[in-house]
């Protein structure tokens, strides 16, 4: 563009990408398009006079059902799933990655549609360190956690990180009480941040102040909120902002599901926090690495 004045972004796309592509590109960059409002035209004459752009958009707000039925029962996703997931680490195998991070609550239908009691098998037989994500239930007590189970590519279990922000109007899974913790593995360390964690950079931090950085990685789990449109674009925001300021390497994975929008605000752990960051400032503070 050499020689010519760059007005925006925006307008460099429209001119150079063709209307189908360009609302896939808008969609994946802003998140759902905005309806325009009609401005008048006196109105947009005056901004042209005094030389100032002037825009009008409509936002929106919707909430979807929370549940949803598929007309398939249950043991039959599972197989599919399970198949599903099954070819894809044996592409990845190929490909000689070293860690697989599978979808928050992949084996069984979310949540919010059903829960699910079982367990779920693993043959590491591609020397690949596996993040496995579950429904973890306590039998005893009744308490379901969203779970990340760490498993080392030697098949053994190096333990797992219970999500720890959950919505207080939660009915399903409980606060998590496994902390922060950072995974050290042959191929570098780990540590999953889990869906609602991820809005919260403190979050991200803690992991940071207990050796994550450099040559580490996050692995972000998480779903689309009420409105896949609006929010998918926040998955690749959160992740650039996070590994940037956490100097470390994040890779962010989708659950494919949608479904009602909870408020962040109520996800907040910020007397957790508090305490961590308290004996972070101690002279004998170990930061919490685990190691096979």
């Amino acid at each position: 563009m050499s020689g010519s004045e760059f007005e925006s972004l925006e307008k460099t796309l429209e001119t150079h990408i063709p209307d189908e592509e360009l609302k896939e590109v808008k969609r994946i960059l802003f998140g759902k398009e905005t309806k325009k409002f009609d401005l008048p035209a006196c109105a947009v004459e005056a901004a042209l006079e005094r030389d100032f752009e002037l825009q009008g958009y409509l936002l929106e707000y919707t909430v979807l059902p929370t549940a949803a039925s598929t007309g398939v029962h249950p043991s039959t996703r599972i197989i599919a799933f399970h198949k599903r997931i099954g070819e894809m680490v044996d592409v990845a195998a190929m490909c000689g990655v070293n860690i697989v991070c599978f979808q928050e609550a992949w084996s069984i239908p979310f949540a919010f549609q059903v829960r699910v009691q079982g367990s779920s098998t693993l043959e590491n037989k591609y020397n690949i360190v596996v993040i496995l994500p579950i429904l973890e239930q306590e039998k005893v007590h009744n308490v379901l956690w969203n779970t990340a189970v760490e498993v080392s590519n030697s098949g053994s279990v190096l333990g797992k990180t219970r999500n720890n922000h959950i919505p207080w109007v939660s009915t399903y899974y409980m606060e998590g009480d496994t902390g922060h913790r950072v995974f050290q593995t042959q191929f570098g360390k780990i540590a999953v941040n889990i869906y609602y964690g991820h809005h919260h950079p403190l979050k991200w931090f803690m992991y940071s102040m207990n050796g994550l950085r450099f040559d580490s990685i996050f692995y972000l789990l998480g779903s689309p909120l009420a409105d896949a449109d609006s929010y998918e674009p926040m998955w690749s925001i959160e992740a650039r902002n996070a590994a940037i300021a956490n100097h470390c390497f994040t890779c962010g994975i989708n659950l494919v599901e949608t479904f009602a929008l909870l408020y962040l605000q109520m996800t907040g752990r910020y007397g957790e926090y508090s305490e961590e960051l308290t004996r972070a400032t101690k002279h004998d503070f170990k930061p919490n690495i685990i190691k096979e």
